[in-house]
């Protein structure tokens, strides 16, 4: 059973989501756990490159509606057939990358309506393609609200995840400090090593071991034997004389 309040906090919903982060971004800092800092820091702040944006904030969605006229009918907010657009531009609007920060993600997880991204600028080339039979005045994309709910879902998972681990490795984490005086370094990077492996997917190899000097080695596996045996039989010999046999 967990002991730190500031776990039964996050599992309880008694803190917002971001304030637990906050949490959890000095405690990884105490630490140096840079790339557990960094995953709490991008979903406070937002991720900045889609590159680094985690595999639960992608998504693939192609619900298109329009407002416009269809021939001389009027239309507000039906579906698109997006048979009018190009391979390249169906690609280029299918996956979806929430790169906001996680209160944003929280307020469209419980938006009344699903989020939208305004996607007009297709207008002009849905207008081609068709002919001219179907005018768009406004295109937008709708997201469902089930995938921002995930968002959330995913990183209140991992964000318990992780401080149980650092409970376990650390004691009660209520001080928002952990002390690591008394740990040695190799074990402190073995548990990040692990905790990183289990929460965020990724692997952060260990620092390598000093590797033991040739003269070292040579030490103990040569002269060290040698230095033995001369010692055993010199204390043997005084044994012997010692007494007279």
């Amino acid at each position: 059973m967990p002991k730190s309040k500031i776990i039964k906090d996050a599992v309880e919903d008694a803190v917002s989501l971001d304030k637990s982060l906050y949490r959890l971004y000095v405690i990884a800092k105490d630490i140096s756990n840079e790339p557990l800092a960094l995953w709490a820091e991008s979903e406070l702040h937002g991720y900045q490159s889609k590159s680094d944006i985690p595999d639960y904030r992608k998504s693939v969605n192609l619900e298109l509606m329009y407002t416009g006229f269809n021939g001389r009918t009027q239309i507000k907010n039906a579906p698109l057939p997006y048979g009018f657009l190009s391979k390249d531009t169906i690609e280029s609007i299918t996956h979806i990358y929430a790169q906001e920060d996680i209160r944003s993600v929280e307020e469209m997880a419980q938006s009344e309506s699903s989020p939208r991204i305004d996607r007009t600028y297709l207008a002009n080339e849905i207008y081609k393609e068709s002919e001219g039979s179907l005018q768009c005045v406004a295109i937008y994309q709708v997201l469902p609200q089930a995938f921002f709910r995930s968002i959330l879902s995913q990183v209140k998972s991992k964000l318990i995840a992780a401080l149980i681990k650092l409970e376990k490795e650390y004691g009660n984490l209520d001080g928002l400090g952990v002390d690591i005086s008394n740990l040695k370094q190799s074990y402190i990077d073995q548990a990040n090593a692990e905790l990183n492996k289990t929460v965020l997917n990724i692997n952060v190899p260990t620092p390598a071991q000093a590797k033991e000097p040739w003269h070292s080695k040579l030490a103990w596996r040569i002269i060290v034997p040698i230095a033995t045996a001369i010692i055993g039989a010199v204390a043997a010999t005084a044994i012997i004389r010692c007494t007279g046999m």
